[in-house]
């Protein structure tokens, strides 16, 4: 395992701000990697405690050459958001210089090509850009996210579904919210996005990295899943607290934007 600290600048003289990275070597390198990171919405800790307990299972794995890929992870993505406390209250939501959501007003590029980020901008956009950075050309992004009370769900572009239904069966969650389009600018849009743009036949050409393949948000709650979902299901799912485990046929976009605004996106 690598170790390094990444700063960023702050707006005013004096201020910047610290996060670690962590990386891992894995033993093939034709293998898929991955990108892992919590916390961009600071107060949303969850999955920074999940990352904790992972992290010495990664360690082990990595000593016996049983990680196949290479992995980043970025267990505290926002180290502005972490340090923003107003009267004893963590303001880690949005940005207070800006009033901007941290999952908000990321670069949204027209090809997966690093050199079109751009190198200017207020201390959270530098931050985007250098999380975008870290992430773009992995295989797998996940973005872990928490809210108070809720089902545990996948948020899933829909050009990756029902492939991702392996993932979703795997970590066992409630929800698969589908996603087409993103006007906001999220960070799952920003990666995933310039993928979408550009023909697999171009992205040689720009020396750009396979297209991902299994890009999601994950929300984890707070509260107990009393059922998980079907191994090896397809289609989207979603669980009624009175009313078991239901199928259906396909969750429109509009249908997730106005569900994920209950949510901690």
């Amino acid at each position: 395992m690598q170790k390094s600290i990444e700063r960023i600048a702050g707006d005013s003289e004096g201020v910047s701000y610290e996060f670690p990275v962590f990386r891992f070597t894995g033993t093939d390198k034709t293998a898929p990697s991955a990108y892992l990171q919590a916390a961009l919405h600071a107060g949303e800790l969850p999955g920074v405690v999940a990352i904790d307990a992972l992290m010495p299972m990664l360690s082990r794995a990595e000593a016996e050459g049983r990680i196949s890929g290479n992995m980043t992870i970025v267990p505290w993505a926002n180290p502005i958001g972490r340090a923003q406390y107003l009267y004893g209250d963590h303001q880690g939501r949005f940005h207070l210089g800006t009033r901007t959501n941290f999952n908000r007003g990321f670069p949204r590029l027209a090809a997966p090509d690093l050199t079109l980020l751009p190198a200017h901008g207020t201390v959270d956009q530098r931050l985007k850009t250098r999380l975008l950075q870290l992430s773009i050309g992995h295989d797998i992004v996940l973005d872990l996210h928490c809210d108070d009370e809720g089902l545990a769900y996948l948020y899933v572009h829909t050009s990756l579904w029902p492939a991702m239904a392996d993932c979703a069966a795997a970590m066992g969650v409630d929800a698969v919210m589908l996603w087409h389009e993103d006007p906001d600018g999220t960070f799952e849009g920003a990666s995933i996005m310039p993928y979408q743009n550009v023909p697999p036949t171009s992205r040689a050409s720009i020396g750009a990295s396979p297209p991902p393949s299994n890009i999601a948000a994950y929300s984890m709650s707070t509260a107990p899943s009393p059922a998980p979902m079907p191994k090896g299901s397809t289609g989207c799912w979603w669980r009624a607290a009175s009313s078991g485990i239901r199928r259906c046929p396909r969750l429109a976009a509009s249908e997730g934007s106005s569900r994920r605004s209950k949510t901690s996106r």
